[in-house]
């Protein structure tokens, strides 16, 4: 499972866009756009490891632990006040 977030932050702070990423991965703007929205993944580790080079990240960053991103989800979604106890 793609770590979709964490993709499309590392675009926006690298400052490129969709197009520049699809270029470099070799797939249409609208491919990365399915992608950093959770819509499709990588079809193939290749795909992958091109789009981790162009995000600039290692292949593994790419990839979430989906227990990890719920519980994430769950935490920044709190309301501080009740976290405190």
């Amino acid at each position: 499972m793609l770590n979709h977030p964490l993709a499309k932050r590392r675009r926006k702070e690298l400052g490129k866009t969709l197009r520049q990423v699809g270029l470099e991965c070799g797939v249409g703007e609208d491919v990365i756009s399915r992608w950093e929205r959770g819509e499709r993944e990588p079809r193939n580790s290749e795909s992958l490891r091109r789009y981790a080079a162009a995000l600039q990240v290692e292949p593994g960053e790419l990839v979430a632990e989906p227990e990890i991103e719920l519980l994430a989800e769950a935490l920044n979604s709190m309301d501080p006040g009740k976290a405190a106890g």
